[in-house]
């Protein structure tokens, strides 16, 4: 009796994980996502994304970092970015885009202005629909940040490849509305 309980429970759950697998058709004009994201030239945050039509989208992602040890002032990071996508190819589960944004970043150390970096930056973006609703994609590309203290003088500039933290590009994942 145990064993039937337990598959009658679970045969949904299975039915489920497996469709969660199946491909899904990439067109989404008109449709809204929302998920986690990296902002150009800056950490991952709050992903906002939003198709004009079949091909062209855009995304907003934005972040806020802080630390505040005992006693003292905020210490931290205001990171946000737009970028425009747009999808070169598609398939029925994968699709592979180009995009370009600007982000920029605003600092914060004992609760003052300690600076910023604004970042213009493009490159390449592939996503793959696991399921109606939900990808997941990564990126690479190529971002030029200017770094300015707190009195908007340029102390630095520098070109990442890559476009992102590490060696690896970007990820993140987006659940989509309609």
């Amino acid at each position: 009796m145990r064993k039937l309980l337990a598959l009658t429970l679970s045969a949904p759950l299975l039915f489920a994980a497996s469709s969660a697998f199946a491909a899904d058709d990439t067109s989404h004009p008109g449709g809204f996502a929302a998920g986690v994201g990296q902002s150009i030239g800056g950490a991952p945050g709050l992903s906002l994304r939003y198709f004009v039509n079949e091909k062209f989208g855009l995304e907003l992602v934005g972040s806020k970092t802080a630390n505040t040890p005992d006693g003292g002032k905020e210490s931290g990071s205001l990171d946000y970015s737009i970028a425009g996508e747009y999808r070169l190819a598609s398939t029925n589960s994968v699709t592979f885009s180009g995009y370009a944004g600007f982000g920029q970043t605003k600092l914060t150390a004992a609760g003052e202005d300690a600076g910023a970096s604004q970042t213009i930056g493009a490159g390449v973006k592939a996503e793959y629909f696991f399921a109606r609703g939900f990808s997941i994609f990564g990126g690479t590309g190529l971002d030029l940040v200017t770094t300015t203290n707190a009195d908007g003088d340029a102390v630095d500039s520098s070109t990442n490849l890559f476009a992102g933290p590490n060696y690896l590009g970007t990820m993140g994942f987006s659940v989509w509305f309609k």
